[in-house]
């Protein structure tokens, strides 16, 4: 009959373990640097539509023009309600006085 040798399951088990905490510690340092600002999640999704300069469909998180290389700015959110003129907190889709929808 053949049998397993301990030193080879122990060894296997070892490998597991290291993958396993190789992993956590990957997702770990990933949080690390979200919560720390690493990513620029602003303009991840700000621009979507097309370039300002050769109208080049663009993808979101694009930082430049693919075709003619224009930089690519984010919206600027208004500081104030164009309805009432509250101010606003940028980032906020709508008005909290009045409702009023603003741009992005």
């Amino acid at each position: 009959m053949n049998e397993i040798s301990p030193t080879i399951v122990l060894s296997g088990l070892i490998v597991v373990l290291i993958c396993v905490a190789g992993y956590f510690i990957k997702i770990r340092r990933r949080r690390q640097r979200i919560a720390a600002g690493a990513y620029d999640r602003p303009t991840m999704t700000a621009v979507a539509s097309g370039c300002p300069v050769c109208g080049a469909p663009q993808s979101p998180g694009m930082h430049f023009c693919e075709q003619c290389g224009a930089r690519l700015e984010p919206p600027v959110a208004p500081s104030s309600c164009p309805g009432c003129g509250n101010r606003v907190t940028p980032g906020e889709r709508f008005c909290e006085q009045c409702g009023t929808a603003l741009s992005r």
